[in-house]
């Protein structure tokens, strides 16, 4: 009896030991949020139930005439969804016909937003990234059929011992383009983001957030959702590895790479990737202010002392994002770097051919888009109409702290928005401004 009194309390001790380590390697609201993540069925239904409100849920922004109208209409929206700051720029034929900033890059400071103030643009970054990845294609230095495992042949799982997906050897670049590559971050989560950010890192044996080297081996371990190009599921770790394709293909750094070919020929100077901290703000980059209850976590980079908001660290680091991500712009940018792609800029010859463009436009072959009027072709995502206007090209953005949109319509008007504070309820904000965004150029006299 003693004996096994002895071995009971033991056994105790270890488990109670094993619980104080678990909770030492993984913070405690990460286990919290992966708890919650584990509740998959119940989490689906509540988000499809959140879809189908926004399907049915009427907009009207019959107020809203001309792009003075919209500026008296856009500021009481600020207001009302407590947003500090926002750039909105409109380009018409390939001409920045308007650029203007409303409220503040620093509330505290009293410095305005203005139409060269950077913001983070976020999954804006990605359309950036395709482009890029198109003009090498048509430089002859990649397919798009190319296997991008077989690119970074020395990349291996981060864990030894791990045996990779043997699936991911077949993923091609328009795959990853296409976000058809086999991840599904709804089933298996997002590795550049909290808590992977966290754990990968301790795996290797480094300093939180891991790099992006760390974070692609770490998910070469995992298996893949479906069987490459069968399915679509939003990925960032695709942009992530196309980011690393282009410097392996390139020999330059990503971020040299994009601003050498793609953006300092459009005479986007400015345009750069952002850092995460607060203190490695760019100049003329805004601040980013938290959403209304936000709570405080601690930083995911080590040595950072006290507790931070989402966009500041707390949940992600640009650093890894990267080529799926983190990019920083003005909304003036944003404007002319969709028309120069587009052709409509005849002072700056295009960074891609108009057949490049129509392919990274076309609808790919997947039965995800069977039927649908809006998809997502390479980097950008495809909406069809009727005439007069029979198509919309666009890419959005959103991070804690941010949100994003560039737009083009086939009549050649372009327009792009973005704010330094992401709402509560943040998806009937980006609905509402781009609706009136767009009657708002559609009832301008002056532009028309």
């Amino acid at each position: 009896m003693l004996i096994t009194n002895n071995l009971h309390k033991s056994f105790l001790l270890y488990a109670v030991i094993a619980v104080i380590i678990s909770m030492l390697v993984i913070p405690s609201d990460a286990q919290a949020r992966v708890k919650h993540h584990s509740g998959k069925k119940s989490a689906g239904r509540y988000h499809k139930k959140k879809r189908a409100i926004r399907a049915v849920e009427k907009i009207d922004v019959s107020s809203v005439v001309g792009i003075a109208g919209f500026e008296t209409w856009f500021l009481e929206q600020m207001r009302k969804y407590d947003v500090t700051g926002a750039s909105v720029a409109v380009a018409k034929n390939g001409q920045i016909v308007y650029a203007k900033g409303f409220g503040y890059a620093d509330k505290y400071a009293n410095v305005p937003v203005n139409s060269q103030t950077l913001f983070r643009v976020a999954s804006v970054s990605k359309a950036i990234t395709a482009v890029s990845i198109i003009k090498l294609c048509e430089e002859g230095k990649l397919s798009l059929q190319d296997k991008v495992f077989r690119l970074l042949s020395d990349l291996t799982p981060l864990e030894s011992g791990t045996t990779p997906d043997p699936r991911i050897y077949d993923i091609t670049v328009q795959q990853l383009l296409q976000m058809s590559g086999g991840w599904n971050r709804k089933r298996s989560g997002d590795p550049v983001n909290y808590p992977h950010a966290v754990i990968a890192a301790k795996i290797a044996g480094k300093r939180p957030p891991a790099d992006i080297d760390t974070t692609l081996r770490y998910w070469m371990g995992k298996p893949l959702d479906f069987d490459p190009g069968t399915d679509y599921a939003y990925s960032n770790i695709g942009y992530v590895i196309l980011g690393k394709i282009i410097e392996r293909v390139s020999g330059m750094p990503y971020e040299k790479y994009v601003k050498s070919e793609i953006l300092n020929p459009m005479g986007l100077l400015a345009m750069r990737l952002g850092k995460t901290l607060r203190k490695d703000r760019a100049e003329g980059e805004t601040l980013y202010y938290p959403t209304a209850g936000q709570k405080l976590r601690p930083s995911l980079f080590v040595g950072e002392q006290g507790l931070v908001s989402e966009e500041y660290g707390s949940e992600f680091a640009l650093e890894t994002h990267s080529a799926d991500g983190a990019w920083i712009a003005s909304a003036s940018d944003l404007v002319t770097f969709i028309t120069t792609v587009a052709g409509d800029n005849h002072v700056v010859s295009p960074s891609i051919s108009q057949a490049s463009l129509r392919l990274m436009l076309s609808r790919p072959t997947l039965s995800h888009w069977d039927n649908k009027t809006e998809y997502f072709g390479m980097g950008w995502n495809i909406v069809e109409g009727t005439a007069p206007i029979k198509s919309l090209w666009y890419r959005s953005g959103s991070l804690p702290g941010t949100l994003a949109f560039v737009a083009r319509r086939e009549d050649a008007v372009a327009v792009a928005l973005i704010v330094n504070t992401r709402p509560k309820n943040w998806h009937k904000f980006n609905r509402i401004s781009r609706a009136a965004l767009w009657r708002a150029v559609d009832t301008e006299k002056m532009w028309n």
